[in-house]
């Protein structure tokens, strides 16, 4: 992660303990602009997240240890609506 995350206020972790169980922890990046780009799970999965020129979300992508492929889902937008679409990796051969 950046050292510039958090210097603007950003949240660049987070910690939870459920039901007095194990401890877990969330991470977050930022980029120069203060957009969250990048969230990184206790178990290691990392989620990432593409905009465009605007600054929307239009893809976010994760992926867990030990897998190949990431799950992506692409967000669509036209005036008066927006849509998304789940684009499922094909098995590794």
């Amino acid at each position: 992660m950046s050292d510039l995350s958090g210097r603007d206020g950003n949240r660049t972790s987070f910690s939870d303990v459920k039901d007095a169980g194990v401890p877990i922890a969330t991470g977050y990046c930022y980029v120069a602009s203060d957009r969250h780009m990048k969230t990184v799970l206790d178990d290691g999965t990392v989620i990432e997240y593409v905009r465009d020129a605007t600054g929307r979300i239009v893809q976010r992508s994760s992926i867990a240890p030990g897998v190949v492929d990431a799950e992506v889902i692409r967000y669509t937008f036209s005036p008066g609506r927006c849509g998304c679409e789940v684009v499922v990796p094909e098995p590794a051969r």
